[in-house]
């Protein structure tokens, strides 16, 4: 039981490898003179063994309609990066009609806190304003 223990922490981390959030209610808000459609929020989290073996990786919203619950993850893969984080602000913006993003801030954090440092986890955040064409 023991050492089912650390596999058994790491599965139940596992169901907030991805986060969205897509908030459309931004009543009179504008950013440089044009309205705000929306703002848009993706987090993704991926675990690594020794800084290099990819345990499992958050999926972030790049097709479909929005859900809450469309943050999921995969085994032994790595999507989480910049560049991924950025697809689904895309998708985001194509799916509010938006024609520009404003304000985006994206945030890499690494923490090797837990495990002894075997295991490495990795938090990308992005957020942006969608602005009306």
């Amino acid at each position: 039981m023991r050492k089912l223990l650390p596999l058994l922490v790491l599965l139940a981390t596992l169901g907030c490898s991805s986060y969205s959030e897509l908030k459309t209610d931004c009543g009179a808000l504008t950013v440089d003179g044009q309205p705000v459609l929306a703002t848009y929020e993706v987090v993704n989290v991926a675990f690594k063994l020794l800084d290099c073996i990819p345990l499992s990786s958050g999926t972030t919203w790049k097709s479909g309609a929005y859900s809450p619950e469309v943050g999921d993850f995969e085994f032994f893969e790595d999507k989480c990066s910049l560049d991924d984080n950025l697809a689904s602000v895309r998708h985001a913006c194509a799916e509010v009609g938006g024609g520009r993003i404003a304000n985006l801030v994206g945030r890499d954090d690494i923490y090797h806190g837990w495990s002894f440092f075997l295991i490495k986890k990795e938090v990308i955040k992005t957020s942006c304003v969608i602005l009306a064409p």
